[in-house]
């Protein structure tokens, strides 16, 4: 499959949708690339998704729980700071894979993750190849493992066949387009 995916010129509206890891995730990490805030409703709150909430909060964006969701006020597309250590993602595989790619494209700074050790001995070369390919730089252990170090850069459209279809590889691929 080829996609082509363009830049628009923002998205407004209302979307309302059950409770759900991957997509709190996502949402999250959307909302903190965005200029205006985003109430999210229906986040799904586990060990996983608060650790999503921690990172963003980490790289700039703020965070508020409230009764009727969580209220991120977030950075911007290319405005998230570099945080004053690491960024520690638990366990969530998710977050180790999607927030990269966001932050690949945050020209001049430098962001460092890491997570337990069950997410040590996970690959990132998946998403560190076609970022890199962008024009982000990756430091990571033995060259695929976390603890890593992402140098964001000025990232560039490439055209790129995944390996091996997944869909976290394909969301940090559109999140630094």
């Amino acid at each position: 499959m080829n996609v082509r995916i363009d830049r628009s010129d923002g998205l407004r509206g209302r979307l309302t949708a059950p409770a759900d890891k991957s997509i709190s995730h996502r949402m999250a990490i959307f909302a903190a690339m965005a200029d205006d805030p985003i109430l999210i409703t229906n986040f799904l709150e586990a060990d996983d998704t608060l650790a999503t909430l921690d990172a963003i909060a980490a790289v700039g964006a703020l965070v508020e729980r409230r009764s009727e969701g969580v209220m991120v006020r977030g950075t911007g597309l290319r405005n998230a700071r570099e945080p004053s250590g690491t960024i520690d993602v638990g366990n969530a595989g998710t977050l180790i894979r999607l927030l990269p790619g966001w932050l690949a494209g945050q020209d001049g700074s430098s962001f460092k993750f890491d997570g337990d050790a069950s997410i040590r001995r996970r690959p990132i070369d998946r998403i560190a190849e076609p970022l890199q390919k962008m024009g982000a730089k990756f430091e990571a252990t033995d060259g695929r493992f976390a603890p890593f170090t992402l140098h964001g850069g000025h990232l560039q459209g490439i055209d790129y066949e995944l390996p091996v279809a997944s869909a976290q590889v394909k969301s940090a691929i559109c999140l630094a387009a």
